[in-house]
């Protein structure tokens, strides 16, 4: 008896792992912290001349490394006429195929976009963008210096 329920389990697990695995290798946008593959929708081929568009929105999927793609789920925000997104680390694998490749497709809404992403050095506009996050967020983005310096900004550029 007791063998034929174990049996029954494992046939049940083998089928659900192998679910899990058939979706996982078949997905296109990430699901939550899973990073996901090629996104798709609409894409909007005009340059983007107008960004403000994104000021009301809470995140961007971005797509990187065009040769095999890796999308991810991030923060975004609207300031001074351009659009950024979020980083916790540099060492992000995202972010470091971003390094190698700069040219992205990120979506806003229900649009997929191309763009091109830049990681920002210059320390006032950091300040002012951790700034302009702690509004959009209502101040929930509090972190220590060391936190901050860790985390990093990226300008995405329509191309």
């Amino acid at each position: 008896m007791i063998k034929q329920v174990l049996k029954g389990v494992a046939v049940v697990l083998i089928m659900t792992i192998g679910t899990l695995l058939v979706l996982y290798l078949n997905r296109s946008d990430p699901w939550g912290r899973i990073p996901g593959k090629r996104l798709l929708g609409e894409e909007v081929t005009e340059p983007i001349e107008d960004w403000s568009f994104t000021q009301q929105a809470r995140g961007v999927t971005l797509e990187v490394r065009p040769s095999a793609p890796y999308s991810i789920n991030a923060s975004c925000l609207f300031h001074d006429g351009a659009f950024y997104s979020l980083a916790v680390s540099i060492d992000n694998r995202w972010v470091q195929f971003l390094l190698q490749d700069p040219n992205i497709r990120f979506r806003v809404g229900d649009k997929i976009y191309k763009g091109r992403a830049t990681v920002v050095e210059d320390p006032e506009l950091i300040n002012d963008l951790f700034d302009t996050l702690a509004q959009k967020y209502r101040g929930g983005v509090d972190r220590t210096p060391e936190q901050r310096a860790r985390y990093r900004f990226i300008r995405i550029d329509s191309r």
